[in-house]
């Protein structure tokens, strides 16, 4: 049986990788110790995460999980030396789909109140990663050329979109990722979901169905009786 905390607890939560990564970044007496992550080491990872440069003087960094505005999965709120603040809203997805309208109406929700400074993350570790590309079809506006359709979609696109193998890339280059038991852990239990998502892709294409309408329920059924 595994030992593996993540694995025991669920994978598929999403709740369980938010509060890793809070666990990772947060300065305050939450967080991991910075003797094994120095601040400016939970910047830069954050910077990988968002693709942005963020400012090198900062000072603390906050979490709150479930966010209010827009419900997001974790902000994150950085201080300056000079008083200045600058967020970074991550949502998290495993196995669900993703939904451009869910994503916009966060965007919408935390620009309202902090429209400068702010930057949006999409991190998916699952299957919702084969979801992501047809998201934005989901946008039911009638017009699609129209001005604000237009402007749903560039609100849709501000989320940096960051895949399971990219961040497994990004934990893994934490200087501290082989003194900690509990980053152990959530490193073993990615690279086991990145196996079982290679492995059934594999099998997705193997599916001897034609039908597309077919193809969405035998599938399923055909990969259960194979244990997945």
């Amino acid at each position: 049986m595994s030992e593996n905390f993540i694995d025991i607890i669920g994978y598929q939560l999403e709740k369980i990788h938010s509060g890793m990564l809070a666990w990772l970044l947060d300065t305050t007496d939450v967080g991991i110790d910075t003797d094994m992550l120095p601040i400016q080491e939970r910047v830069s990872l954050l910077e990988r995460l968002s693709g942005l440069e963020l400012p090198k003087q900062i000072k603390s960094i906050s979490c709150q999980r479930e966010h209010p505005d827009g419900k997001a999965d974790l902000v994150v709120e950085l201080t300056h030396e000079d008083a200045s603040k600058y967020w970074i809203v991550i949502e998290f997805k495993t196995d669900s789909d993703v939904r451009a309208a869910q994503l916009i109406a966060m965007h919408e929700s935390f620009s309202k109140k902090h429209p400068h400074n702010v930057a949006f993350v999409l991190v998916m570790l699952g299957a919702s990663e084969y979801t992501y590309k047809n998201a934005e079809t989901s946008i039911e506006i009638r017009d699609r050329d129209s001005e604000e359709s237009n402007r749903r979609r560039k609100e849709y696109t501000k989320f940096n979109p960051v895949g399971l193998r990219d961040f497994q890339t990004i934990i893994a280059a934490l200087p501290c990722a082989e003194q900690s038991r509990v980053i152990t852990h959530w490193k073993d239990s990615l690279q086991k979901e990145y196996e079982r998502l290679t492995e059934i892709v594999g099998v997705m294409h193997m599916c001897p169905i034609e039908s597309k309408e077919q193809r969405g329920q035998q599938c399923e059924e055909w990969m259960r009786q194979r244990g997945y």
